[in-house]
């Protein structure tokens, strides 16, 4: 014999009620601590350009880590409004994304197309497995960096404005890092920032 159907009474109706809502105020409350500290630790830049061409597009939405702290290897977004070589070749915000190669202590040279580094403290110099570049690297001189100095590229060796042809840039204006996760994600983060300003108008 089958049991009578049970139906919550007054009482059980108003704690499932309540659960519920107190479940999703700690919902909100938890997406608008996460937005909060997201927005004060990363930036939204978009690619301008070919220079960084396989790894990102012009177009490209990409999140940037707040910060100065990159290592030889990462994307870097630096702020060039003090250098005036940049002034015709950025976007109107005064910034370029370029690939970290070299920092302080660092010599670079570039033999027959082949970038090679030796680190601060070291006395032979390494290929540089450059996986990620694309096209011909422009011989040039053995350069050191000095105390505070970066040295940067664009992927795309042979459309690239960057230290090749104005020297060392400062870390100090680095503005962020992009981390990999955002360069995989650019599609992705392309589709949503579209999606937010057409629905915010921002």
């Amino acid at each position: 014999m089958k049991g009578r159907p049970r139906y919550l009474n007054e009482q059980e109706s108003g704690q499932t009620i309540l659960s519920v809502l107190i479940f999703v105020v700690v919902l909100i409350f938890a997406a608008l601590l996460v937005g909060t500290w997201f927005r004060f630790s990363y930036l939204l830049v978009q690619v301008h350009g070919i220079s960084m061409e396989p790894t990102l597009q012009s177009g490209d939405y990409l999140y940037a880590r707040l910060g100065t702290g990159a290592e030889r290897g990462e994307i870097v977004i630096v702020d060039v409004k003090e250098y005036p070589a940049f002034e015709h070749s950025v976007s109107s915000d005064k910034t370029i994304v370029k690939r970290l190669i070299a920092i302080e202590g660092d010599t670079l040279k570039c033999e027959q197309g082949v970038v090679s580094l030796r680190r601060a403290g070291e006395r032979a110099f390494e290929e540089l497995p450059e996986r990620y570049a694309q096209g011909v690297t422009q011989s040039f001189p053995e350069i050191t960096l000095k105390e505070g100095e970066i040295f940067v590229m664009g992927d795309n060796r042979t459309n690239s404005f960057d230290s090749r042809s104005v020297g060392p840039l400062l870390r100090s204006d680095i503005i962020g890092t992009v981390p990999q996760w955002a360069v995989d994600a650019r599609g992705s983060i392309r589709s949503w920032e579209t999606f937010r300003a057409a629905l915010f108008g921002m």
